[in-house]
């Protein structure tokens, strides 16, 4: 009886701690990297994310307009979406670099 509920919880952990992130830049803006002196630029990060149950949203918005006023940026230098799936929750967030 201990051994089934070991192996249980050792099942249920795996499962819970399975799932795929996945980071990448969004293909509708232009950023002209040649402008941006990475070497002396702090950028700074705003992030707006929705969490996610079995594909329903709840909780929080993954706006633009929240990620940038979450990072106090003034001047949007790039973003990016990031997404993260486990097997029963998900998040999908977006990223603004700027100053």
């Amino acid at each position: 009886m201990k051994k089934n509920v070991l192996f249980a919880a050792l099942v249920m952990a795996t499962l819970g701690l399975t799932g795929c992130v996945s980071h990448h830049f969004n293909g509708g803006y232009t950023t002209d990297i040649q402008s941006i002196d990475f070497a002396h630029t702090r950028f700074r990060l705003g992030s707006a994310c929705r969490n996610y149950v079995l594909g329903i949203p709840f909780g929080g918005e993954d706006r633009f307009i929240q990620a940038v006023q979450n990072g106090r940026i003034s001047k949007v230098q790039f973003t990016e979406d990031r997404v993260e799936n486990y097997l029963i929750f998900g998040r999908k967030c977006i990223d603004v670099y700027g100053q």
